[in-house]
């Protein structure tokens, strides 16, 4: 006769739900975070503080990582970008052959420029401070009137430098000298004084493998930088060469009328604008990631510091809470603060400052209400 199986029936385990509420409640309970933070493994605590720190720097690392170079000129008042609009399409029709721009498309650098005679001309370019100037490659001028009286066709708008990098002036000296002393070019135009200095004038620069322009408004003075690495993916130009003419007249239709021409080259030069800044936007998120990780982080350590000298006292109750514990407590406490900082999306310009406020918050009346001394 067979033995009967003894069917073994196993006990399911059963989802501890209350135990997952205990850390949702960290979110928002101060008891919460020091009954977990003294409780749970130690690495738990640095899981949280990983998270946590990361969350909140996303708002403002996301912005820079998706910021345009065409940004500079676009986010000001469209009236501070007319020097550029007027500037650049008289450049592109008026400019002389030796006011040219031209690079080597396989190197990604300028291949060459004007000639380079009178390279420095302190008597008709002297700046307002009476220093000298890079003879600019082209320069654009208008008339205007001042207060009716006097008219002047040497009103500068904008001018085009080229600057080649050198032994005797670096670059940084030239961008120095350029953005502290320009006021404008000094001309024999207008004798007033308060007339002729009265504003500074935009520029674009070129070295042999970067590119600057800056702009000046009532909103602040706002710039560029980049490089020609990437500018053919936006303009498929072919031969070993190419120009700055050819980018700005790049599909732009022969029919169109002045206005629509100086729109087209315009957002050419917007487009050339966003791929040269290619490379230096992404140097610059990682920059910002971790200068912005650095303060997040040591805030965050500092907090967990200073709970912990505030359990010192002898009459307070949790002095035998130990260092490690209080920097479980900080860790667990900043989720909350770094989920609510994600605002920061709505308003990339306060991420930051939203994730420490708010955190500081937290850590205050968690000291106040939980950590703090019986007398």
């Amino acid at each position: 006769m067979a033995k009967d199986k003894v069917k073994i029936i196993k006990n399911k385990k059963k989802f501890n739900f209350a135990t997952v509420w205990k850390y949702i409640r960290t979110l928002y309970k101060n008891d919460a975070v020091v009954e977990v933070a003294t409780t749970t493994k130690w690495w738990w605590s640095i899981i949280l503080f990983v998270v946590s720190l990361i969350i909140s720097v996303l708002p403002t690392t996301v912005s820079q990582a998706t910021s345009q170079g065409r940004n500079f000129l676009t986010s000001v008042n469209a009236s501070y970008s007319d020097p550029f609009i007027n500037g650049l399409y008289d450049y592109d029709k008026n400019a002389e052959d030796s006011g040219e721009i031209i690079f080597d498309a396989t190197t990604n650098k300028l291949s060459a420029t004007t000639d380079q005679s009178d390279y420095y001309d302190t008597g008709s370019y002297a700046l307002a401070d009476g220093s000298r100037a890079l003879k600019p490659l082209y320069t654009y001028k208008r008339t205007v009137e001042n207060s009716g009286v006097t008219t002047t066709t040497n009103h500068l708008d904008i001018y085009v430098v080229y600057f080649e990098e050198n032994t005797t002036e670096s670059l940084n000296q030239i961008l120095n000298s350029i953005q502290n002393s320009n006021t404008n070019f000094a001309d024999g135009n207008i004798t007033s004084t308060d007339l002729k200095y009265i504003r500074q004038t935009p520029f674009i620069l070129f070295t042999n493998d970067s590119f600057y322009a800056v702009n000046y408004s009532s909103q602040g003075t706002s710039s560029i930088s980049g490089n020609y690495n990437h500018i053919l993916e936006a303009f498929n130009f072919e031969g070993s060469t190419y120009t700055f003419k050819n980018v700005l007249e790049n599909n732009v239709d022969t029919n169109l009328n002045i206005a629509e021409t100086q729109a087209a080259i315009f957002e050419n030069f917007l487009t050339w604008c966003d791929y040269s800044y290619i490379d230096p936007r992404f140097n610059s998120t990682w920059v910002t990631f971790g200068i912005y990780c650095g303060v997040n982080g040591s805030i965050m350590l500092l907090m967990g510091l200073i709970l912990w000298l505030m359990c010192r006292g002898k009459n307070n109750p949790n002095n035998k809470i130990k260092i490690w514990e209080t920097y479980s407590m900080g860790f667990w406490a900043a989720l909350s603060p770094a989920l609510i900082s994600l605002l920061g999306f709505a308003m990339p310009s306060m991420g930051m400052m939203l994730f420490i406020m708010l955190y500081a918050f937290r850590i205050m009346f968690l000291s106040m209400k939980h950590l703090r001394p019986v007398y």
